[in-house]
């Protein structure tokens, strides 16, 4: 199959960019040429690509800058651009904790582009096995999430109505069938008793379960703006520098949410990677983490009955959603499959 015109065309992939040329660099004169090069997605419906855009600037010299573009049919990439735009004008566009510059929202494409960040991921610093890298890492995402947390979320949840639930007020049918969470619960279901057809009864169960604990959350009075999605894949670290990507997730909730999918995520990692870290090892991350951003209150997060079942029922979320995305792909990772029939114990809470 074809590849895009936003990927395959030189020239429209410069008149993508030309309204943008003050953005891309503020001496900028002309765009000369954009070079894109696609580095992943899904199928043919998502699309992660690396753009190389070349500027002729007004003392004539030329520079290249590279920005990263990610393209979908889902509503919720216009959320993330939103999100994004809202925390780089509120002291996200510098110091050592901040996000990639979002330099435009392309809605013909439902695509954003950002600038192009230099470092690399904690999942490639975990990879390494380096423990003194892994502990800085771990505390620098704590500072990081902690101050996506103190964000005043002022006029927040504007920018979160009129992009995520668009979709949903826009389409009667999703409406009248319920909230978008038992809508979207609801097709997880489907595709969950298709890959296990004898264990409707316990999903339905387990999907009800989250249903109602995210109805909480949203009713939740101490509420902050969370990323949703916050775990080793999203955060890249260069130096002192701490970024966070993908915020199509991102709304209002409650912290422990963000914290918890970190946790939860970094387990779910550990049991992917070829060397395995050790569950001693994983619990003096959690700590490390924890320590960072509790402070001296860290060990009573572990503790609370209430936390705990926050934690295995976000674990099974999670596990449910990824689950999901197997099952398209016609497999079955144990991995997920043993967290939502409560066949494996969360080690990170435990202890």
């Amino acid at each position: 199959m074809n590849s895009p015109r936003f990927i395959s065309d030189p020239n429209y992939c410069r008149r993508l960019f030309l309204p943008y040329k003050k953005k891309v660099n503020k001496r900028a004169k002309t765009i000369l040429s954009v070079k894109a090069k696609r580095l992943g997605g899904f199928l043919d419906r998502s699309y992660h690509i690396r753009y190389s855009v070349l500027v002729k600037k007004i003392d004539g010299k030329k520079e290249t800058l590279a920005f990263h573009a990610l393209s979908s049919p889902d509503p919720t990439r216009f959320q993330s651009w939103r999100v994004m735009d809202y925390l780089w004008k509120r002291n996200f566009s510098s110091g050592n904790y901040s996000i990639p510059e979002p330099l435009a929202f392309l809605k013909k494409h439902s695509m954003v582009i950002t600038r192009e960040i230099k470092g690399e991921s904690f999942f490639e610093i975990l990879e390494k096995k380096s423990f003194q890298e892994i502990f800085s890492a771990l505390k620098k995402s704590a500072r990081w999430l902690k101050k996506l947390h103190k964000t005043l979320p002022y006029r927040f949840q504007d920018v979160f109505s009129l992009s995520y639930f668009r979709a949903k007020q826009e389409n009667k049918v999703l409406a009248k069938r319920g909230s978008y969470s038992q809508t979207y619960w609801q097709e997880q279901l489907r595709i969950l008793k298709e890959g296990y057809p004898g264990k409707l009864k316990f999903l339905k169960k387990v999907i009800n379960e989250i249903v109602d604990w995210e109805n909480r959350n949203r009713k939740s009075t101490d509420r902050v703006i969370t990323h949703h999605d916050f775990h080793p894949k999203n955060i890249f670290l260069g130096g002192r520098k701490v970024w966070v990507l993908d915020f199509s997730e991102s709304r209002l909730s409650r912290k422990i949410i963000d914290i918890f999918t970190f946790l939860c995520q970094l387990d779910l990692i550990n049991r992917q990677l070829l060397k395995r870290f050790s569950l001693d090892n994983l619990k003096d991350f959690s700590k490390i983490f924890l320590k960072e951003y509790f402070g001296q209150n860290w060990n009573k997060v572990l503790k609370d009955p209430i936390l705990r079942k926050d934690f295995i029922i976000l674990r099974k979320r999670i596990a449910a959603q990824s689950l999901v995305g197997c099952l398209l792909f016609k497999t079955k990772p144990k991995i997920f499959s043993n967290i939502i029939f409560g066949k494996t114990q969360d080690p990170l809470c435990s202890g």
